[in-house]
């Protein structure tokens, strides 16, 4: 459905500046108008997005959002006050950073109070504020940026009634930053990072472990995969853990083999050979309610965070995660007489168990 916006509002913020500025409107606000359509459907569809709650109704930012929603305040009173109470957390947190030689990074706050899907929503979103050379004048101007990369960090709010429903928060680092929904927004998440970790993860593996039947090898490789995301990274995406699963080349010979019109020389995907295994997957925050973007605690999943393949009776292969080329390490094949082995390339396994020339 359309988004009918009731008015909105930008403000330049910068941390070199006593007070927020406000962007005054030209005569002809179509093209300003379409931008702000644009940015709020950029959005509402983004993937980004973890559940948050206002810790308390009295903070700023929500008391001034239930005075708007229940007509006792005007928007541009409210989104005023608002941008301010942002400013001067920024200013704050500048103090701080400034000993590690970092600053709070310059950009316009756009808000927007509109309605979409019969529902009204207020969108507070901070974004870039980039110089670019102005053709006509050729002189340095500023200016929004129209890629999707404007975006640094989001608020959405749904009212139903006069309460609020829901409040979503995003931010363009892989962790949202804590002086946003801390001090800022003074809310916190719906579901913990610990629950959101464990349950992605869980559930996740335990709908790739369909997979084994049919290939342990690649199985084994989606799981090292999934074990180096949630070690080496701070914030879960899902969007970006689906693709990585969905572009995994498959490597067992037996399951191509039975591709229609198997091509040697073509690699096959994963998302091609197992598309409803990528469709449950895709199912998962919704039946699971985990989040689709989230801070990953490590801790929560330590124990997971590990493989262990049994050999035989004597033999077990522990692979403990962070291993960048499982392909390139472990090698299986047959000896001339028929006896399967695998092989591992180990400079230390090597030491241990060479005989000499």
């Amino acid at each position: 459905m359309p988004v009918i916006s009731y008015g909105h509002t930008l403000h330049k913020l910068s941390v070199h500046a006593t007070d927020p500025v406000d962007v005054a409107f030209p005569a002809d606000t179509s093209y300003l108008e379409q931008y702000i359509n644009m940015v709020v459907e950029d959005v509402i569809a983004s993937p980004r997005s973890c559940k948050f709650r206002f810790v308390e109704p009295f903070e700023l930012v929500p008391s001034r959002l239930l005075s708007l929603i229940n007509k006792s305040e005007t928007f541009e009173a409210i989104s005023e006050d608002i941008v301010k109470k942002l400013h001067s957390e920024e200013l704050e947190v500048q103090k701080i950073i400034k000993k590690l030689k970092n600053e709070v990074s310059k950009g316009v706050l756009i808000q927007v109070y509109f309605n979409h899907d019969g529902l009204n929503k207020y969108l507070i979103i901070k974004v870039d504020d980039n110089e670019f050379l102005d053709l006509t004048t050729l002189k340095l101007t500023d200016g929004l940026p129209s890629e999707k990369t404007r975006t640094q960090k989001t608020a959405l709010i749904t009212f139903d009634g006069n309460e609020i429903s829901e409040l979503l928060v995003s931010d363009s680092n892989s962790k949202i930053s804590k002086f946003w929904c801390d001090r800022f927004l003074c809310a916190e998440p719906l579901v913990s990072s610990e629950i959101n970790t464990f349950e992605s993860y869980t559930s996740i593996d335990k709908v790739l472990n369909k997979v084994k039947k049919d290939s342990r090898y690649d199985y084994l490789l989606l799981k090292n995969g999934m074990i180096n995301y949630y070690r080496n990274n701070d914030g879960f995406v899902f969007d970006d853990v689906v693709s990585m699963i969905k572009n995994h080349t498959v490597e067992n010979k037996n399951i191509l083999n039975k591709v229609e019109n198997y091509d040697e020389i073509k690699s096959y995907k994963f998302g091609e050979i197992f598309p409803d295994i990528i469709t449950e997957i895709e199912s998962l925050p919704d039946i699971k309610g985990f989040d689709r973007a989230f801070d990953i605690t490590k801790s929560a999943i330590k124990s997971r965070l590990s493989s262990t393949v049994v050999l035989d009776e004597f033999f077990d292969l522990n692979i403990k995660g962070d291993l960048k080329d499982l392909k390139g390490k472990i090698k299986a094949g047959i000896e001339t007489d028929g006896r399967k082995f695998i092989k591992i390339y180990s400079e230390l396994g090597y030491r241990e168990f060479e005989k000499g020339e």
